[in-house]
């Protein structure tokens, strides 16, 4: 009903303001009680490769333990 009224793109009142975020990584951290603690990076690719390049997607790499 609302993109029926509206379309793909709401009018913004003028005063509005914001921050689009494109996050270049992410990290996770999981704490143990042995303290070996899990540490995961997710780090976006830059290019354009093709369908399954990690080159166009998310890589994964673990730092810890």
């Amino acid at each position: 009903e609302a993109q029926a009224q509206h379309g793909n793109t709401p009018a913004r009142p003028p005063h509005w303001g914001g921050y689009r975020l494109m996050p270049v990584s992410f990290e996770f951290w999981q704490g143990q009680p042995d303290r070996l603690h899990d540490r995961i990076t997710f780090t976006r690719g830059t290019g354009t490769g093709t369908c399954g390049s990690s080159a166009a997607g998310w890589t994964v790499q673990r730092l810890a333990p």
